[in-house]
């Protein structure tokens, strides 16, 4: 009977102790395993890894790749579940942060957008009114401009562009905008038609936890009737430079400088481009049914010409609007632009546009 009693307490103690290596019932224990050292999921407080752990929150986009990201520098682009798979001893983090990776093919998230386009607090960044960042996302945006008093105050436009942003991978982009412009002019008829077709290519060459950095070549291709005004009749190269840099609690810069170049003739002057858009997203309408991730934006937009009869001619604008998110990924946008200096574009400038993610 003690030889009985014997055997059976041990094989209990063996039984407890099996079950304790895969699922203990105390308190901050309840750990689910699917590999060797590898905590994919807890039950309990206080053993939270997945969340908490640097390279283990699956909570957020990785402004990069849309990867998990936490508030820990450590990110881990080796492994999409957020683990380095290269060493399996304990967690296997990697010590040094990595901003930059190898391009990867394209990958839609369904948390408000895509790569890059998510802060590491969750809100997401939206566009600006004329200082535009286009992410790494695939996106269609329809714009509606109308602008007062162009051409020293003698035209009315309006001008409607469809614009497409394509990301071809994790770090590549390419844009094609077509506009459709009507001209008012005072004292002529009216005339409208294509405008001048737009194509860029976009790069993302830095992508960390509060900054992204693009660089672009954008070419205007001469499609317009220059005869009509719908057109400039020449080649246009633009060398870009894009910067993002998130300050947290829902606010952000975004700054975008340009430099026009003619190609097709010689007597154009050159033009750098220069904006600044201060975003400020209000975290708490997250939830509304309307105005979701509403964000009030204020922007100054600049360019100066560089050489020609107009050299050294400077107009800066202030631009003021609100943006914000209706269904589940598209932005809503308006927005009012018109000069700050004695030179000027236009009298004023009205801006409304619809931005559809796929």
């Amino acid at each position: 009977m003690r030889t009985l009693l014997a055997f059976l307490f041990c094989s209990f103690c063996a039984v407890s102790n099996g079950q304790g290596d895969h699922a203990h019932d105390g308190a901050g224990h309840a750990h689910a395993l699917t590999e060797p050292g590898h905590v994919h999921a807890h039950t309990e407080p206080g053993h939270s890894h997945a969340h908490t752990e640097p390279g283990h929150s699956h909570g957020l986009a990785d402004p990069l790749f849309g990867h998990a990201l936490e508030d820990s520098a450590n990110f881990d682009h080796d492994s999409h579940a957020g683990h380095d798979h290269d060493s399996h001893a304990g967690h296997g983090h990697d010590s040094a942060p990595r901003y930059f990776d190898w391009i990867r093919p394209y990958e839609s998230h369904g948390v408000h957008g895509h790569t890059g386009h998510i802060s590491v607090e969750g809100y997401p960044f939206v566009h600006g009114i004329r200082t535009e960042i286009d992410f790494v996302e695939r996106a269609l945006e329809l714009d509606l401009v109308h602008t007062r008093g162009a051409d020293g105050g003698l035209v009315d436009e309006w001008e409607f562009e469809s614009e497409l942003v394509w990301a071809l991978n994790s770090r590549a982009i390419f844009i094609l905008g077509i506009p459709l412009i009507a001209l008012d002019p005072a004292g002529a008829d009216e005339t409208a038609g294509y405008g001048d077709l737009e194509v860029g290519f976009q790069f993302l060459a830095f992508g960390g936890r509060r900054d992204l950095l693009f660089v672009a070549l954008n070419i205007g291709v001469p499609t317009g009737d220059a005869d009509r005004d719908l057109g400039t009749g020449r080649t246009v190269l633009e060398p870009t430079v894009l910067h993002l840099h998130d300050f947290g609690g829902g606010t952000y810069v975004q700054s975008r400088f340009a430099l026009e170049v003619p190609v097709s003739t010689g007597d154009v002057a050159n033009d750098f481009g220069y904006d600044i858009a201060l975003f400020h997203t209000f975290v708490s309408t997250e939830d509304w049914t309307c105005l979701r991730y509403f964000t009030p934006i204020v922007e100054f937009n600049g360019v100066t010409a560089l050489n020609g009869a107009e050299s050294s001619r400077t107009v800066v604008d202030l631009t003021s609007g609100v943006r914000w998110v209706v269904r589940e990924l598209d932005e809503v946008g308006i927005g009012w632009s018109f000069p700050l200096t004695g030179t000027e574009d236009f009298d004023w400038q009205m801006l409304l546009s619809y931005r559809l993610h796929f």
